[in-house]
């Protein structure tokens, strides 16, 4: 079974998991996970729906305002953290360790995320100030944007397969496509369409939930319209 895992995290219970939840007991309402760091406990029990809720808890205050940001909007995190990759290409150094000042001075989970994928040994270390001081390991870019967007999102579909509902709201229908099982499409704050993907895509007599949007909000007239236009003139 996988288990998604958004971040690597030194001491992480990843391999030991599933040794530990052997022992772990039958009908068990609240998982409470105290100094989760990466929580892996947390994800290996959801993953085999073993609690209803789940609770992560760390001292560290910017790991669980990381960990908001994962549940809350992962795929806007993802691609916070696409483009901090992407702008590192030309001096990786300079750029981490800019990263790692901004953080310090803001403390956003995009550049959290970004550090944790690139620091020596994914291991947290503060100064006396409490500023995030660890090294960046050279020999490694961090984890790619592809896979680093499949295990955020994994976590959403982790919940779903195990019965618990999560609003997710994007603008990249390919990916609402692939993690929801119902859609509600709204243009202008108006309900346009709700229902199942498939049900949508056959009922518009389209390839993709892409498209659907598009014939609903009507693109493809209003974009017909203004090349007339643009001819006539």
């Amino acid at each position: 079974m996988k288990v998604p895992q958004p971040f690597p995290y030194q001491g992480s219970k990843r391999n030991l998991a599933p040794a530990i939840l052997r022992y772990f007991p039958e009908g068990v309402a609240t998982l409470v996970e105290p100094f989760a760091g990466s929580a892996a406990i947390t994800l290996s029990a959801a993953a085999q729906g073993l609690a209803q809720e789940f609770v992560i808890n760390d001292a560290n205050k910017p790991l669980i305002e990381l960990w908001q940001a994962i549940i809350n909007s992962p795929e806007k995190l993802a691609r916070q953290y696409e483009s901090l990759w992407r702008a590192q290409q030309e001096d990786r150094r300079k750029f981490y360790d800019e990263v790692r000042e901004e953080f310090n001075r803001t403390g956003k989970p995009d550049r959290l995320l970004y550090l944790l994928a690139r620091c020596v040994k994914a291991a947290v270390r503060y100064n006396a100030d409490g500023g995030f001081n660890q090294s960046p390991d050279n020999r490694r870019m961090g984890m790619a944007p592809q896979t680093m967007r499949e295990n955020l999102l994994d976590l959403l579909r982790t919940a779903k397969d195990h019965g618990q509902t999560v609003v997710f709201s994007s603008h990249v229908l390919t990916e609402v496509e692939t993690v929801c099982d119902r859609v509600a499409i709204l243009t202008q704050g108006e309900l346009k369409a709700e229902g199942k993907v498939n049900e949508l895509v056959e009922l518009y007599q389209q390839r993709n939930l892409e498209q659907v949007f598009l014939k609903i909000i009507g693109y493809h007239e209003s974009h017909h319209d203004a090349d007339r236009i643009r001819r006539a003139a």
